[in-house]
């Protein structure tokens, strides 16, 4: 089940504020960033990282899931190396 438009508007300032405090420094983003990407009922943690003659690439990090089925929703945190999907 999809966030709600409440707690897509809480996630999006909480997980800002978050990544604002993680990212490196301004002069180093164009070399490694991290970004997120919220999707459905999970929120993704990437890094971005700039792979010489080939562009941007991409590793996940980690994972928080939603689970609504609960009677008070609950987030999972996941680490990379646990996610099937990469």
């Amino acid at each position: 089940m999809a966030f709600t438009d409440l707690e897509y508007k809480v996630i999006k300032i909480e997980v800002g504020k978050f990544i604002d405090h993680i990212r490196p420094p301004q002069n180093s983003r164009i070399e490694v960033d991290v970004i997120y990407n919220i999707k459905e009922d999970s929120v993704k943690f990437c890094e971005l990282r700039r792979v010489w003659g080939v562009g941007c690439g991409v590793a996940n990090l980690a994972q928080c899931v939603n689970f609504h089925s609960q009677k008070s929703p609950i987030l999972s945190f996941r680490q990379v190396d646990s996610l099937r999907d990469g």
